[in-house]
């Protein structure tokens, strides 16, 4: 879960661009893994993050830097999270290929032709 994320980020009070701004550098501190990512997306919190982007509330400066510049370092963040995440993968399946080289490509030399025509047939 997002501990007081909604309460935080939807509050009326009369310090809630502070409270909003806070909650915002604490998404950005904290958020550092996959699972992460998955919490967020489960709790709905980046299409929330998105409206507030887009709302006049997101110009109000607080400290010198806006809430619309955090909700753009946050969401940069979380797209740098899953592209290190995806490199990570992808070069953990080519040790296991062993040298990285795949030699079923260069037995192969239709180019993914055949696998279109097979879905075709199908």
């Amino acid at each position: 879960d997002v501990p007081m994320f909604y309460s935080t980020f939807n509050s009326g009070s009369s310090h809630a661009d502070q409270e909003r701004v806070w909650m915002l550098k604490y998404l950005l501190s904290a958020c550092d893994s996959r699972v992460d990512l998955e919490i967020l997306s489960r709790r709905h919190v980046v299409p929330i993050m998105l409206a507030f982007h887009q709302s006049q509330m997101a110009n109000k400066t607080s400290n010198g830097r806006t809430a619309r510049s955090l909700v753009e370092q946050v969401l940069t963040r979380l797209l740098s999270i899953g592209k290190e995440e995806e490199e990570e993968r992808v070069n953990a399946e080519k040790k296991e290929d062993g040298d990285g080289n795949d030699d079923s490509d260069s037995n192969n030399n239709d180019d993914g032709e055949g696998d279109e025509k097979q879905q075709i047939i199908r």
